[in-house]
Formats: C-alpha cells, sequence, structure tokens
C-alpha cells in the first residue's frame, strides 16, 4: 500500500522517495511531466488527458485532486465529470442478468424477447456501474485523506500538486 510520508512547498515524499509532483496510480508512483505540461499548456494548473488516464487505472473508488498548497489549480468541473463517469472500467464483477417485467403475459416472438434484452437499459445500480467519487482538496489535507483512505483499505487513486 502506497503511503505519503509528507508533502511541502515543491515537494512530496512517498514511500521514502522525493518527489516534485506525482498521480497515484494503484501501486503506481508516476512523476508529472512538468516540462511537458508547461510546454503544452504554459502552466502545470490543469489535468492532461494522460493523467486523467492514470487516475482512472484499476477502478479506484476515490480519486483525490490536490489543488496545490494555497489552491490556486483549478480542476474544471469537465475534468471532474470526467472522472467521475462510470464506464467500462467501473463495471461490478456480477453482471446484470436483465429483467423482462414489462414483457410477461405478452408472450412475443423469441426475437423480440431477445432484442429486449438486449437493448434495455437497466438503472445503473442495477448494471452494477458505480460512480467515482472525486475529492478536490488543497494538498495538506489530500495527503492527509489519501492516507486515511487508503489505510481503511479502499481503492484511491491520487493527483498530488505540491505548490501554489
Amino acid at each position: 500500500m502506497t503511503k505519503i510520508d509528507s508533502v511541502g512547498w515543491g515537494n512530496v515524499v512517498i514511500d521514502g522517495q522525493k518527489f516534485d509532483q506525482v498521480v497515484i496510480s494503484g501501486e503506481k508512483v508516476i512523476r508529472r511531466e512538468v516540462e511537458k505540461l508547461e510546454k503544452l499548456f504554459g502552466t502545470t494548473h490543469v489535468v492532461a488527458d494522460w493523467e486523467q488516464k492514470l487516475l482512472m487505472e484499476g477502478n479506484p473508488e476515490i480519486i483525490i485532486l490536490s489543488s496545490g498548497q494555497g489552491g490556486v489549480m483549478e480542476i474544471s468541473q469537465e475534468v471532474k465529470e470526467k472522472l467521475a463517469k462510470p464506464g467500462a472500467e467501473m463495471k461490478s464483477p456480477r453482471p446484470w442478468k436483465g429483467e423482462v417485467s414489462s414483457l410477461r403475459g405478452k408472450n412475443p416472438p423469441l426475437a423480440d424477447r431477445l432484442r429486449f434484452l438486449l437493448h434495455s437499459s437497466p438503472p445503473m445500480e442495477r448494471r452494477g456501474i458505480l460512480k467515482r467519487e472525486i475529492k478536490v482538496l488543497l494538498t495538506p489535507q489530500a495527503v492527509s485523506e489519501f492516507n486515511r483512505l487508503t489505510s481503511e483499505g479502499k481503492k484511491v487513486n491520487a493527483l498530488i500538486h505540491t505548490t501554489c
């Protein structure tokens, strides 16, 4: 289990190793590509597409985004929605069996029954699709929350922005 030992202005220590800014994806700690972010966006105050993919890897229950020491890094609503959005990665191990209650008593042909089962869309909770919780916190609080949640056995990925 990954543990964040400490965080300061411009650095974070994880499992005894010092980094500047990171994405934590499962057991992987990936240094943020600060130079690439600055070249492409003029700032590190963004969550790039490749970082979003890392944050969604491994089907985390919770994604923590640190907004910096002073909260200068603003996380757009679009990014939060994309990260929280249920999708194929979030399907539970129990597949949805479907239901035919609306067909009972009608005795439609087999082809119509199969078409109904293939194209009907049950509520999300019956399909086993979860919605990730997204937490945007100042960096010190993000670190504390990450450590607390992972110690409770939660699957948590995080982006730790250590400045501003």
